[in-house]
């Protein structure tokens, strides 16, 4: 064991990639980042995992057409984050998506949050075995310690992006070959800070969100591509659906005083992403945008947090979004409120099987309903 106040240190090693880095257990606390609920535990500096670039002496490849096409459009460099816990059925199907781009990401930051089913190793030979795909790809896998929930995961990843736009991907979702490609052009293009993306479910082949139930939120300004005049009200409208299956784009300086609450384990997602529009959308002139087109695709995992049953309505805990604005008069956050008021309210008596469970769950948050106008 470590000697006390020693940090203690767990080895890590992706076979084929570079040698071991080392990661020291989590001391004291950081100070409460600007935006969120919960201090991140500072989870120190991790080496990347670099496979060589092209061109270096001993690691020639013929040209090749895919090299042609990843040249094309280049110089928005794309950090891609992944949380990972206890996928390892998936894990490979999602790396091998980012390996499959047609446009490659800058970085892959891999951080697994103490998963107990060989998810971290089952990566590490997924990022072995695209090393030759990967060739550029600042690859980076991060083993958290103890598990801390899918906001501490994205935080630690935050923290080490560096690419000028940041996305982060779940560990079983995938990116269509095109995404980071159609990303980049239509945020070069159309100049926008931040672009909220379509996707489709597996297996339920259901695409969102649809921009036929969007009338009055967007205006064309392209095949699939759309402005958000009033970004902070659409994010409000029942079918935008930002933040579901990861996916949102945004320049990295937008980002950097916002982190996700991690106390939260269910909707922290549209919370983050909703402080990150609100300092977008306070800039004269920035602008954010729609992608239509799915370009995620969004596995529905019966054991997945947003998808299993619960038995105790304590577990079933309010939105962060709904305890954050508590209170506001603002118009923007009231809509949102009231929107994930309502999807909470669906997703609880969906989940909760019991009809004891049901009626405690209503009596015990039928204030809160009531003061966002839903029926308890």
């Amino acid at each position: 064991m470590a000697a006390a106040g020693a940090a203690a240190m767990v080895p890590l090693h992706v076979p084929g990639l570079h040698r071991t880095a080392r990661i020291p257990r989590p001391g004291k606390p950081a100070p409460h980042p600007p935006g969120g609920h919960a201090a991140l535990p500072q989870r120190h500096q991790l080496r990347p995992r670099r496979v060589p670039r092209l061109g270096r002496t001993g690691h020639q490849r013929p040209p090749t057409a895919r090299q042609a096409v990843f040249n094309h459009g280049g110089g928005m460099k794309h950090s891609v984050i992944i949380p990972l816990y206890n996928k390892r059925p998936y894990i490979a199907d999602t790396l091998a998506s980012l390996a499959r781009q047609r446009k490659r990401p800058h970085q892959i930051i891999v951080v697994d949050d103490a998963s107990s089913d060989g998810s971290a190793e089952e990566a590490e030979r997924a990022l072995s075995r695209h090393a030759a795909e990967l060739d550029g790809v600042a690859c980076r896998m991060l083993r958290l310690p103890d598990n801390a929930g899918p906001g501490a995961a994205r935080n630690a990843g935050l923290a080490l992006a560096d690419g000028e736009l940041v996305s982060f991907l779940d560990a079983d979702d995938r990116y269509r070959p095109d995404c980071l490609q159609k990303v980049a052009d239509c945020m070069r293009a159309h100049k926008l800070e931040l672009a909220v993306l379509g996707f489709d479910s597996a297996p339920a082949a259901e695409r969102f969100p649809l921009p036929s139930r969007l009338s009055g939120e967007l205006q064309t300004l392209a095949d699939s591509v759309h402005l958000l005049p009033d970004p902070l009200r659409a994010a409000g409208h029942p079918d935008f659906f930002m933040g579901r299956a990861s996916n949102v784009v945004a320049r990295r300086r937008w980002l950097e005083h916002e982190r996700y609450d991690a106390s939260a384990r269910l909707n922290e997602g549209i919370d983050f992403w909703y402080r990150v529009l609100r300092r977008v959308s306070s800039e004269p002139g920035a602008r954010a945008g729609l992608i239509s087109e799915p370009l995620i695709r969004f596995r529905i995992v019966a054991d997945s947090l947003s998808h299993r049953g619960c038995a105790d309505w304590r577990a079933l805990a309010p939105p962060p979004a709904l305890l954050r604005y508590a209170g506001s008069q603002d118009a923007h956050d009231v809509r949102l409120m009231r929107m994930l008021a309502r999807r909470w309210l669906d997703y609880a008596m969906n989940a909760l099987s019991c009809p004891i469970q049901r009626g405690d769950f209503l009596n015990h948050h039928g204030a809160l309903l009531n003061s966002l106008g839903m029926a308890s």
